[in-house]
Order: C-alpha cells, then structure tokens, then sequence
C-alpha cells in the first residue's frame, strides 16, 4: 500500500491518491496525514478533505508552488505511514428492519437466496468504515457490505425514500439524512435524526469513523421519536 499519484484537480488543487482500490488501511493513514494537520497546517494550505483513499487539498498558489505542495503531501504520507493509528469514533445506529415498510429485505432476499432474516443478520453483523461524505448533508458511505449482500442499485431510481432510509448498494450502505430520491435498495428505516439542523453545521460522522446497525423493533423505533413511512 503505497502507490502514490497526483492528479491536477484545478489551478490551486491537488488530488492524491495512495492506492488502487478501497480498502481500510489507506483510509486509516489518510485520515492520520488530517488529524496531524488539525493543529498544524501551514498557512497556504486552503482546504483539505479525505475520502476512500484520496486526499484533496486547495493550496494559495501566491505562497507556493504546486510542485513543492506535490513533495510536502508526499513527505506527510511517508509520515503517516510510520505512526500508531487512533481509534475511531464509533457509532450505532438503531434500525427497524420491516417488510411492511421496506419491500426491498424481501427483494434482496430473493435475488441472494437468502431469508429476510439472513439478510438482516447480515448487515448489522458487519463494522462499517465512514469512507467519504457527500450527495446531501449528514450523508455518510459505509463500507464494506458483505459480499453475500452485494446488490446493483436499482434499474430505475425512486423518486423519493422518507428519512431515515438505511440502504445498500454494491458493497456500500448509507443512510439517507433527508427524504431523497435514491437508487439503493432499502432495508430499514433508523429514528435517529442525523440531518445538520442548521446551516454550516457539519456531519454527526466524520471520514474514518466506524458504524454498526443494530435491529429495533417498532415500539422501540417510536420511542426513539422515528417517523413511520412505507418505502414505495
């Protein structure tokens, strides 16, 4: 795992990426080149933001070249690679697994040949790693998603899944923030609000985090304020 390569993202952006493929490890160390510039970042280094196994960063091109921030990234990378990784955050997220309200356990089952109950076993079985953050607000992709589970996104996107919407799509899973159109599968529906409720709030997640699911039942679900709304 060190296959280093810059790409021009802009006039004043760099993209490194650190390996070929997705996997923990280069997420672990990316996330470790960010916490160290948390409290040290030079003064020409704009904005930076890890996701899967890239590192984006805004440079002042006034204060310095885009060769020497091509060296500094490289030389932080060898860094990061020597030191301890910290734990991360982990967070658990109460879902109601419902085929009332979520026809796709059944779908999912079908087309794995699997029981709804192996399917929901399944996915709250795994530890999921906050890969990136993106497509809304509070909206996190988790990964991986065991390869029993691996699903295509849907032929044709709904138009629209309630909040709360817990779905998978190849070896990833999320859960929608807001109500949404979505080409995921939907297997559950999580109470707990994780939309920011005002603007320039950030994400309950950050890059590195760990996640796991565990299953609720509907009285439980009301008690932790969830919104019952059937997935169409």
């Amino acid at each position: 795992m060190d296959r280093v390569s810059f790409f021009s993202a802009g006039p004043a952006a760099l993209l490194m990426t650190v390996d070929d493929r997705v996997n923990e490890e280069a997420l672990q160390r990316l996330c470790a080149m960010q916490n160290a510039l948390q409290d040290n970042s030079p003064p020409w280094l704009l904005e930076k933001v890890v996701s899967y196994v890239s590192l984006y960063v805004v440079f002042d091109p006034c204060q310095i070249s885009r060769f020497a921030v091509q060296q500094w990234l490289r030389e932080l990378w060898q860094q990061a690679m020597l030191v301890d990784v910290v734990a991360a955050a982990v967070h658990v997220l109460p879902v109601l697994y419902d085929e009332e309200y979520c026809p796709d356990l059944a779908v999912v089952a079908a087309m794995k040949g699997l029981s709804v109950e192996q399917v929901i076993t399944l996915h709250q079985s795994s530890i999921y790693r906050v890969y990136a953050l993106g497509f809304a607000p509070g909206f996190a992709y988790l990964g991986d998603v065991d390869e029993q589970l691996c699903v295509p996104r849907l032929p044709t996107p709904r138009r629209r899944i309630p909040a709360g919407s817990v779905a998978i799509a190849e070896r990833q899973t999320a859960v929608y923030p807001s109500a949404s159109p979505a080409g995921w599968h939907v297997l559950g529906l999580c109470p707990i609000a994780l939309q920011p409720r005002l603007p320039g709030l950030s994400s309950p997640f950050q890059v590195g985090d760990e996640v796991r699911f565990e299953a609720i039942d509907k009285s439980r679900f009301d008690a932790l304020g969830g919104q019952l709304e059937r997935v169409e």
